[in-house]
C-alpha cells in the first residue's frame, strides 16, 4: 500500500511539473505577432488558419478561387530577420490549387491588381520550420 501511494505521488509530481510544450503553430504565430508589433503593422488581418494578410493596394473585381490560374509578381522573405530570398522579379503564372497552403488561403482575399503581404506559418509554407513573408501582386487570373 505504501509503495502504491509512493508511486502515485511520484507520478503526480512528475506530471504536474511537466511544462506543456508550445506547438509549431503557436511558435510561428508568436514570431509573426512579434514582427508585426516591432514594425508597427496594425493592418494585417489573421485568417482562422493562422495566415496573416496585410493589403498594400486594393484590387478591383472578383477574387480568385483555387481552380484559377493566377499571374503574380512576388518577393519572398524569411522571418523574423526579414531577409529577402533571391528569385525572379518577372511575373509568373501558377495554378492556385498547386501552390503552398499559405497562398491558397491568402490569395483569395485579394482582387485583380491588388498587392498584399502574406505572413505564412511554416506548416502552411514549406514545412521546414521557417516562417515566411510574401509580397504578392496579383496581376491577373
Amino acid at each position: 500500500m505504501k509503495n502504491t501511494l509512493l508511486i502515485i505521488l511520484t507520478l503526480a509530481l512528475a506530471l504536474g511539473s511537466c511544462k506543456k510544450e508550445e506547438s509549431v503553430m503557436e511558435k510561428d504565430d508568436k514570431t509573426i505577432q512579434k514582427y508585426l508589433d516591432s514594425n508597427d503593422i496594425t493592418t494585417a488581418i489573421k485568417d482562422p488558419s493562422g495566415v496573416y494578410i496585410q493589403h498594400i493596394k486594393e484590387g478591383t473585381g472578383e477574387s480568385p478561387i483555387l481552380s484559377d490560374n493566377i499571374k503574380v509578381k512576388y518577393e519572398l522573405y524569411n522571418l523574423p530577420s526579414d531577409t529577402r530570398v533571391p528569385q525572379t522579379d518577372d511575373p509568373i503564372t501558377f495554378k492556385l490549387s498547386e501552390l503552398i497552403l499559405g497562398w491558397q488561403i491568402g490569395i483569395p482575399y485579394m482582387k485583380k491588381g491588388g498587392a498584399a503581404y502574406l505572413y505564412v506559418p511554416s506548416s502552411y509554407a514549406y514545412r521546414d520550420g521557417k516562417v515566411l513573408k510574401f509580397k504578392i501582386t496579383l496581376i491577373d487570373f
